[in-house]
């Protein structure tokens, strides 16, 4: 119950009206609810660390040489 109320807070307001019956829309919406509620208590997953692969770190570093490279040639040289 503390998840529930720390994940959602103290009020919760479900508004359906894609149905045209008030009944079907209270139902849809009922229906909405318990998915929130449900998907509130499910524990969070933490992320686990993972390192890049040689390709990655690569052609990162090739990605950076040529933005380098396109930098320098915007550079002004003066002369002196």
């Amino acid at each position: 119950m503390e998840m529930l109320l720390e994940n959602l807070g103290t009020q919760i307001r479900v508004v359906e009206s894609s149905r045209r019956s008030q009944l079907q829309n209270r139902e849809a919406a009922l229906e909405r609810l318990s998915e929130i509620i449900d998907a509130s208590c499910a524990p969070i997953r933490m992320r686990r660390a993972t390192r890049p692969s040689r390709s990655a770190r690569e052609a990162r570093l090739r990605a950076k040489k040529i933005e380098s490279e396109r930098k320098r040639s915007r550079r002004q040289t003066y002369q002196d």
